[in-house]
Parts: C-alpha cells; structure tokens; sequence
C-alpha cells in the first residue's frame, strides 16, 4: 500500500477484447477476498448507543425486542451482522426512534433498497 496515493500495486493477466485497456493506462479494479453466507441488514435499521450496536426485531405477536449485536463491514448501504440476528428474523427498518421494546407493530415486506447486486462478494 502506498500512503502517498493509497493505492496498491498488483500484476493480473485478464482478456482485453478489442484492446479496450490500452498500455500505460489505468483501471479500478474490484475483488472478492472471500464469500460467506451472511446476515445484512441496511445501515438505518441499526443504531449505536454508547458504543454498541442494537437492531429492533419484531417477534412473538408482533412485538418489537432491541436486539446487541456484533457488526461486521458495510456492503454499499447494508451491514453485515455478524452475531445478534438470525437469517430469516424481521428487522425494522422504518420509525426506530419511535418505538420501544415491547411495542406492538404491523410488519410489512417489502423490498431491500440497496442491497448489494447478487453475486457481490462480502
């Protein structure tokens, strides 16, 4: 890593259809240092409070429960949870600052805005 330009100098061979790339040029490249299965929730549904993070889940008859949990890196607008919240658990993502452990709720599906294009790496 070089602290002047905070790039990193690497050698790959990759086809070049067309000499698009042309010598003396350069390029942003995006690599996949690893793949897991992971939980990601969008960054807005999580808040830190004194340090720690906590996600709310709706559960047993739609009521809301704080949740700690261990984050890991941030994928575009989603992070990864690394312990807390299990795949498949409800997350709320809208009006956290007006609910409170316990809280009734009416859950609705919907999709994940800016969730990371199917095959990204995490």
């Amino acid at each position: 890593m070089d602290p002047k330009t905070g790039s990193i100098r690497i050698v790959a061979t990759f086809p070049n259809p067309g000499n698009i790339l042309r010598p003396g040029q350069f390029g942003r490249v995006q690599a996949v240092k690893e793949t897991t299965r992971a939980v990601l929730v969008p960054q807005r549904a999580v808040a830190e409070v004194q340090g720690r993070y906590q996600v709310a889940v709706v559960g047993e008859g739609n009521r809301v429960s704080l949740r700690n949990v261990q984050v890991g890196p941030r994928i575009e607008t989603m992070w990864v949870i690394e312990s807390g919240v299990a795949a498949g658990e409800r997350v709320v993502t809208e009006g956290l600052t007006r609910i409170a452990p316990g809280a009734a709720v009416t859950p609705r599906s919907g999709p994940v805005s800016g969730a990371p294009a199917p095959g990204k790496g995490i």
